[in-house]
């Protein structure tokens, strides 16, 4: 089930559980240096540091 694709800053993509709306929230609310924790599709958690996210998108 997969709902939000993530682009970090080196280039490739990850896909993740959350919905577009939840990752919107989690970046929203938090600082540049912060680290969000995710789901990804596979089901194991991942950790982004805030400001090393490009952009995202529904998937």
């Amino acid at each position: 089930m997969l709902q939000t694709r993530i682009y970090p800053v080196t280039g490739f993509h990850v896909d993740v559980q959350e919905s577009y709306e939840v990752v919107k929230k989690m970046l929203t609310d938090s600082d540049g240096d912060q680290f969000i924790t995710l789901t990804l599709s596979s089901g194991n958690p991942v950790s982004f540091q805030r400001s090393k996210i490009v952009y995202f998108t529904k998937y």
